[in-house]
Formats: C-alpha cells, structure tokens, sequence
C-alpha cells in the first residue's frame, strides 16, 4: 500500500504534474478507453488499467470549481513518472519514524527553590532510563 491519495481543493493542475490523459496517451492508452476507467469511479478507477496500476496511487486529485459544478483532474508528479519510466520501480513512502518503546517524554516548568530538590529525582530517573524528565527554568 501507498501513500494516502492527495486531494487539492479549488487548485489546477501544477506544471511540475503530468496530467492522467496525457500520460495515457505516452503509455499508448486509447482515450476512450482512458475516459471509461475515470468516468464513474474517479481516480480509483485508473486500477483497472493493467498499464498504469503500477503507479495509481500516485495519482492526486485537483478539483476546480467551473460554471457551479466541481471538475476534477488527475496528476502524477513528474519525478515520479520519469522515474518509473526510467528505473521501472515505484517510489516507495517512508510511513514515518516508529515510536520509541518504553521511553516518555514529560516536560515540567519547575521553580528554582525546587530545583535541587527535584534534580535528585531527575537523576534517579535518568538512571533508571525508563523516563526523561526536562526541567525548563
């Protein structure tokens, strides 16, 4: 599974994105064909195209409002593209930094007067390692 699908509200289409149809006409995609995979389904519906179902979840979604109806394009960045093009490999997403497992985080705004008093069960923790404690003066 990919990224989570972008969608851009009340935005066209960057110049640094390749636009759906053009990119099926590059894959060598008949328009009608391109037009029926979009037409009822959306942007999920570029699935069905054993060309592109490599890449279709990056596709992004521009929707504009035209004369009071929403008309929504579909882009791929064009790093994206070219690179699948170029290496045949989909980028893949970083899901992000893991937790770290059994440390807590507790910041604390202490008084000076307080301070040694509560250094020595900062030290007493930091010892222990199971907890940081941050003393912001």
């Amino acid at each position: 599974m990919g990224k989570l699908r972008k969608h851009h509200k009340n935005r066209k289409l960057p110049k640094n994105y390749y636009n759906y149809f053009d990119v099926c006409i590059m894959e060598g995609i008949e328009p009608s064909r391109a037009k029926n995979a979009v037409g009822k389904s959306g942007v999920e519906g570029i699935k069905s195209l054993p060309e592109l179902e490599p890449i279709e979840d990056l596709f992004e979604v521009f929707e504009k409002p035209v004369k009071n109806r929403i008309v929504s394009s579909y882009g791929i960045l064009r790093r994206y593209y070219d690179d699948w093009k170029r290496d045949g490999t989909v980028r893949k997403f970083s899901t992000g930094r893991p937790p770290k497992k059994g440390t807590t985080i507790l910041k604390a705004t202490v008084p000076i007067k307080l301070k040694e008093e509560f250094q020595s069960l900062v030290d007493a923790a930091k010892i222990c390692r199971q907890f940081k404690l941050l003393i912001a003066i």
